[in-house]
């Protein structure tokens, strides 16, 4: 019976292996064939059976596109533009679900009811309210006015809330005691022993950032 078990158990996992095999290919052929065809002569774009190992790669599409148009300033406001709203959740969102998580104040409840509520509207309904307000501050065709809206995330904000949540509050009392206020917890002991949260937020926040086509 004991050898029955096993054989059935190293079965099942191989079963599992295979399967998980199967998908990590189905996901990366996509991105395996996107990279081979950007590395083909403008003649042999479209890939085959036959060709899926290319004889020969050219990195002339690459140079092409580097030199046609004004691509480096392109990429270089994508980097700006991501880097400077992944920093700045970070931040405004930390502090904002520390003020909900440890401060017991009335309405913190309906605050976050909001915020979690107005992560149910979708950005094109606030596409035209934003863009009226960016042109009254003076920051349309700006850095700014890509920068400044996105710079706080309902998202982000549930996120570390619920993690704070889950971090002794005998942590703040303590920190407290040794004269330390609210900035000195949140940013001296609560954000470094969040790791976890902050790496899916920071993955979160750039992943969407660099991936906004709407504007």
């Amino acid at each position: 019976m004991v050898i029955k078990k096993d054989r059935l158990y190293y079965i099942k996992r191989a079963v599992i292996h295979f399967l998980l095999i199967l998908i990590l290919i189905s996901t990366l052929f996509p991105l395996y064939v996107m990279i081979i065809t950007s590395l083909r002569e403008s003649g042999n774009i479209l890939p085959n059976i036959k060709n899926l190992i290319p004889n020969t790669i050219s990195l002339k599409s690459y140079v092409d596109v580097w030199k046609s148009g004004n691509f480096h300033r392109y990429f270089l406001n994508s980097v700006i533009i991501t880097f400077s709203v992944t920093i700045l959740n970070l931040i405004f969102d930390s502090m904002v679900a520390y003020a909900l998580s440890r401060k017991n104040f009335p309405g913190s409840n309906l605050i976050l009811f909001i915020i979690i509520g107005r992560m149910m509207i979708p950005a094109q309904v606030l596409m035209i309210p934003i863009f009226i307000l960016i042109k009254k501050l003076g920051i349309y065709n700006t850095y700014w006015a890509l920068i400044l809206p996105a710079s706080v995330q309902g998202f982000g904000i549930f996120l570390m809330k619920q993690y704070f949540d889950g971090l002794p509050k005998e942590l703040d009392e303590a920190a407290k005691i040794d004269g330390a206020g609210d900035f000195a917890i949140l940013f001296k002991i609560l954000l470094p022993i969040s790791g976890p949260a902050l790496a899916v937020l920071i993955i979160n926040t750039f992943l969407t950032t660099w991936n906004a086509f709407l504007y």
